[in-house]
């Protein structure tokens, strides 16, 4: 590979950033961006994807700030990171009506923030619940004290605690 490769084929460029984490697009531009790196002056970049994608342009123009910034506009208009604070629970399902009841309760008495968005619970393989939890980054310190302060009651009561993340990459 002295100098380069002539051609760089990228088959099914979609399924790079099908996947359903928050880093998606970020390691998919990652690893466009280096296999395009690989070619010589002369070379050429052939990747199978709809014409349309934002990651055409950035790789003809070698310049992916106009992918960035859409992808954060959009990241801003549906309150995802890093433009709000996220925790997920995750728990056994039997509990996780429960755990629901109780955090809508809580923000109807102040403990959690009033911008506490609640999705879920939604089932997951083996009997266990996913509850998501979004909130403007002004107040994640109140959403992250207010969790963990259900989770020590949670193991007071002896009740069987639930997993949680912070900002984790896959909702």
């Amino acid at each position: 590979m002295q100098g380069g490769y002539s051609a760089v084929v990228v088959l099914d460029g979609t399924r790079f950033f099908a996947h359903t984490d928050l880093r998606t697009a970020e390691r998919a531009r990652e690893l466009f961006l280096e296999t395009a790196a690989l070619i010589n002056e002369g070379g050429s970049v052939l990747v199978v994807i709809d014409d349309s994608h934002p990651i055409i342009p950035s790789i003809a123009r070698w310049n992916v700030s106009t992918m960035l910034k859409r992808e954060l506009a959009d990241r801003k208009e549906i309150q995802l990171p890093p433009f709000a604070t996220s925790a997920v629970l995750v728990m056994e399902q039997s509990s996780a009506s429960q755990i629901h009841s109780g955090l809508k309760k809580a923000i109807d008495q102040g403990c959690l923030p009033v911008s506490t968005r609640i999705f879920g619970p939604s089932l997951l393989p083996k009997d266990r619940a996913k509850i998501l939890l979004h909130v403007d980054n002004s107040e994640a310190q109140s959403l992250v004290s207010a969790v963990h302060e259900l989770q020590r009651r949670r193991s007071i009561s002896k009740k069987e605690l639930f997993t949680l993340r912070i900002n984790p990459y896959s909702l």
